[in-house]
């Protein structure tokens, strides 16, 4: 027998697997990046993803489905981010920041102190293949707070405008397929999410504090 590593393990059969093993596998914050193709809770299709500076030299407009180009930086914007782009209305912005990779962040100002970011996907292109599965940003910034029925009715009572049509057209024509399961996707994604691991401005950090000091909380 060889010495031991010193886990502690449980049995299965003839295998013995550390604990920490089947931490990674039932949690999705400790999932390994997946191939092209594959993802936890939902796949895009094909093997040559739409990356963000292939986005950026496409000539595609996304603005009638919430995703438009520029943005800017507002009181709980991470330090250091990369901003992709804007969804037109209340500040919402989305980017990469150095801590995360290349997860794509929402960053909401109206929510509140607390609930200003949150991540929609895990990269760029399936950042696309989600917008096409949901017709808008605006399904994904807000998913972390719906249950899976209440995100099923948003989309179906708020379908993409002719624009939207058009603009989510352009991404099939150009090989982008619609995310299977998406709010599951989103959810397993955002369940192993934790915001500390990013860097605030003071202003922002001071907004927290103040939040959690108030009586009623």
């Amino acid at each position: 027998r060889a010495p031991s590593s010193g886990l502690s393990s449980v049995s299965f059969r003839s295998m013995e697997i550390p604990p920490s093993f089947l931490t990674s596998i039932a949690h999705p914050a400790a999932l390994a990046k997946p191939r092209p193709g594959v993802l936890y809770w939902g796949k895009r299709k094909g093997d040559d993803p739409m990356t963000y500076e292939a986005f950026r030299g496409s000539g595609l407009d996304l603005s009638a489905v919430g995703f438009m180009p520029g943005g800017e930086a507002y009181f709980c914007t991470p330090v250091g981010v990369a901003i992709l782009g804007r969804a037109g209305v209340d500040g919402i912005h989305f980017c990469t920041a150095p801590e995360t990779g290349d997860m794509i962040l929402a960053v909401s100002p109206a929510n509140g102190a607390e609930d200003c970011i949150h991540p929609v996907a895990r990269d760029f292109p399936d950042f696309l293949c989600l917008l096409l599965a949901c017709g808008d940003t605006a399904a994904l910034e807000q998913s972390w707070m719906w249950s899976e029925a209440q995100f099923a009715a948003f989309l179906r009572e708020n379908p993409p405008t002719p624009e939207g049509e058009t603009a989510l057209a352009a991404l099939r024509a150009r090989g982008v397929t619609p995310m299977e399961e998406p709010y599951r996707y989103l959810h397993a994604l955002q369940a192993g999410f934790d915001p500390g691991v990013l860097r605030y401005s003071r202003e922002y950090r001071e907004l927290q504090q103040e939040t959690e000091e108030l009586p009623w909380r």
